[in-house]
């Protein structure tokens, strides 16, 4: 007749009398205990064991651990017991079960133990709901904060590529829709360089689809990869050649292949439209950790710059940041070498591994790209922007007009600084978002300096905080890259005279903006909600902490939304932390 848990356990010899001061002890131990034979059965338990699984003493002295733990294994419990030390404890963790079913997890501390000559296996149960809680939490966060930054890259990407390339054609073709009935040649000009924009605006969406996606390079493919893109420049009538020594290794991660074939990419397209090379050559070379590349071209070359350190392109090349700053983020370095009429050959070495922190970006390249006016009267404008679209685009549009000419370029602010204190120009055209340093701070630091340039802030968007920042920092003008060729170099004109201009739109923005100001008077609970949302708390999490309903929270952040003049969390916490709303 099979004995049923009952009278399994009334055979069961309980605890001495002598070791009752033992059982005081486990009274009074904050974990749940469990002392049990080498079947599993037990012997007895604290009464933080039976709150925890919801079982009165005599009920749950009736199981044994098959009957609470979720992955009991009757042989491996055995096995364990022989294996145990005593004196050793043994950590893991587990599942219980509590009587009504539910389950939650513990980390348990095991020990083999002597009492009145006999031995047990005591066991120490804690809950871990609320640090798995906690963690699922963290998690959450981690993948919403990848959510966000993602957001963030591609918004970049966006303003990188796609919008600063629209916005030069659009400054294109309105100049060739101008010049179509009184100058045809020149409007015909426009658009044959509209066409050009847009064929690199073209390259430059793939590569950015290119890295929103894993690059279907297998082992080995990046030769092949290399190729393809000599061949767009056989198209162009240069000759080219490559040359490949050793196999690749298989630990190459294809982040590493992708920074190279960028990077080639890049160097082509240079040679391409600025070298005016009849050749040029690549090479590959895998060495036991590295990956080395060389491209060579006989074109004309550059005017070494021994301010910056690096080349500054006189004869149109651009791409030089974007190319050592991939190097740098790979964790590996480029040389580039050239003279006027001697080529030029770019020298590459990639780890095989990208290292696991990013470097920082090296400083931007600056440029002069047309020689100083030979009219007095000219007005001499400085253009600053970190996309080569754009760069080309305003400069075009300010070149066309008799009285003003570009006298050089720049790619960021630290670079801008530089170009403004060599060129002293009587008019800056600037960015306003660009690495390193953007345009507000760019304005910042000419102030610091004492350097009194005249600034027209350009920018893709209408954004109320960089209008203020920006008109704060000094600037004479705002405008949206979007503007006519008309307004564009009127203003240039206007600011020159010694005046400031603003466009109806970003005007009308300004005026929102103060307006807004005077409404964002926060009261003292919806700073706290503010602080919280902007830290990425959720609308139970800012109740939880703040002793509030959650209908009361979305209450007071449908208020900061109406106060901050903003539609998202996002933007509420950017606005926020822009006006210094945010306490440290």
């Amino acid at each position: 007749m099979k004995e049923t848990k009952g009278q399994r356990r009334r055979v069961q010899q309980p605890l001495p009398e002598s070791d009752e001061p033992f059982r005081y002890l486990l009274e009074h131990v904050g974990e749940a205990v469990f002392i049990y034979g080498r079947d599993g059965g037990f012997i007895d338990v604290n009464q933080r064991a039976c709150d925890s699984l919801g079982y009165t003493r005599e009920e749950l002295l009736a199981l044994s651990g098959q009957d609470i733990d979720v992955e009991w294994d009757a042989a491996r419990v055995a096995e364990f017991h022989d294996q145990m030390v005593p004196g050793v404890a043994v950590t893991a963790e587990g599942t219980q079960r509590r009587k009504d079913g539910t389950t939650f997890p513990v980390e348990g501390r095991m020990a083999l133990i002597e009492l009145g000559g006999r031995q047990f296996v005591l066991a120490l149960a804690r809950d871990l709901s609320e640090r798995k809680r906690a963690e699922d939490m963290l998690l959450q966060q981690a993948r919403e904060l990848a959510v966000v930054e993602e957001r963030n890259r591609l918004a970049r990407e966006i303003h990188d590529t796609l919008a600063q390339s629209l916005t030069g054609l659009y400054i294109q073709l309105e100049a060739a829709e101008e010049l179509l009935d009184d100058d045809p040649a020149t409007a015909r000009a426009e658009i044959r360089s509209a066409r050009t924009l847009t064929r690199d605006s073209l390259e430059e969406a793939r590569r950015s689809v290119w890295d929103l996606q894993p690059l279907a390079l297998s082992a080995g493919a990046l030769a092949e990869a290399i190729k393809r893109e000599l061949t767009r420049t056989e198209e162009q009538g240069i000759r080219t050649s490559v040359e490949v020594e050793g196999e690749a290794s298989e630990s190459i991660d294809r982040r590493s292949e992708l920074t190279v074939l960028r990077i080639v990419q890049e160097a082509l397209s240079n040679v391409r439209q600025h070298s005016k090379a009849n050749s040029v050559a690549v090479g590959v070379a895998y060495t036991p950790s590295t990956m080395q590349v060389s491209v060579s071209d006989d074109g004309v070359g550059f005017e070494p710059s021994s301010a910056h350190g690096i080349l500054s392109v006189t004869g149109g090349g651009f791409g030089l940041t974007s190319m050592q700053e991939r190097a740098r983020l790979a964790g590996g370095q480029i040389k580039v070498r050239s003279a006027p009429g001697m080529g030029t050959q770019i020298e590459l070495e990639i780890p095989y591994q990208p290292p696991a922190q990013e470097a920082q970006p090296l400083t931007g390249v600056s440029t002069t790209t047309r020689p100083q006016p030979s009219e007095a009267a000219a007005i001499r404008v400085l253009v600053v922007d970190d996309h080569e679209v754009a760069r080309q685009g305003i400069r075009n549009i300010v070149e066309q007009a008799n009285d003003l000419t570009v006298v050089g370029e720049a790619g960021d602010g630290e670079a801008a600084i530089e170009r403004i204190r060599t060129l002293s120009p009587d008019v800056v055209l600037m960015d306003v978002r660009m690495p390193k340093l953007d345009g507000v701070g760019t304005l910042r630091r000419l102030r610091e300096l004492g350097i009194d340039a005249p600034v027209i802030l350009l920018s893709v968007y209408v954004e109320d905080e960089h209008i203020f920042e920006g008109l704060k920092a000094g600037a004479r003008g705002y405008l949206t890259k979007d503007v006519s060729r008309g307004d564009l170099t009127q203003a240039i004109r206007t600011v020159h005279e010694g005046g400031s201009l603003l466009q109806p739109v970003i005007a009308s923005r300004l005026i929102r903006r103060l307006d807004t100001d005077q409404a964002t008077d926060l009261t003292d609970r919806e700073k706290d909600v503010l602080q919280l949302l902007a830290s990425g708390a959720r609308d139970k999490e800012i109740a939880n902490q703040l002793f509030l309903s959650v209908n009361t929270v979305r209450f007071h952040i449908t208020n900061i939304f109406q106060k901050l003049g903003v539609g998202s969390r996002t933007e509420a916490a950017r606005v926020a932390n822009e006006r210094g709303l945010l306490t440290r």
